[in-house]
């Protein structure tokens, strides 16, 4: 239950950018909260299920590495030109696919999947330069700096 609740914590702390965008610039409906929860709620999953699974095949350098780059994104949204980008671009994706007066739900579900599907990526980039600049450092140095 508590890798649970870090997860909760780090993903929405990692998508408070997009969430706070969202609610500025929509009308704030049932659909929408509803949409952008469970869109959230599934990265929090998918996160959680990653870490279990490095926990379980006992691979503790990839483990901090991924916390360090999630860590490292939530404070890219400071610069919030990656959160826009990946924010506009998903719209334009989840228009082309659901029409939102089709279904609200779906149209910001799918919009709250693609936007964190792009930051992922992100993290995903991020996860690998860690690695890499983990392998040239002390272990101790990486594991001051994630945790």
């Amino acid at each position: 239950m508590k890798l649970f609740i870090k997860w909760s914590f780090l993903v929405s702390l990692s998508g408070i950018a997009g969430i706070i965008g969202g609610l500025i610039n929509e009308d704030i409906t049932t659909e929408l909260a509803v949409g952008m929860f469970l869109g959230i709620l599934t990265f929090i999953f998918i996160y959680y299920a990653i870490d279990k699974s490095l926990i379980k095949r006992n691979l503790e350098d990839r483990r901090k590495s991924l916390i360090l780059a999630v860590k490292i994104k939530m404070a890219l949204q400071l610069i919030p030109f990656i959160d826009a980008l990946a924010g506009a671009a998903s719209l334009n994706i989840a228009s082309a696919i659901v029409h939102k007066g089709d279904s609200e739900l779906l149209y910001i579900y799918l919009t709250t999947i693609l936007t964190g599907v792009a930051l992922s990526w992100v993290v995903g980039v991020i996860f690998f330069i860690v690695r890499l600049i983990s392998k040239n450092l002390q272990p101790s140095a990486v594991n001051a700096i994630s945790e």
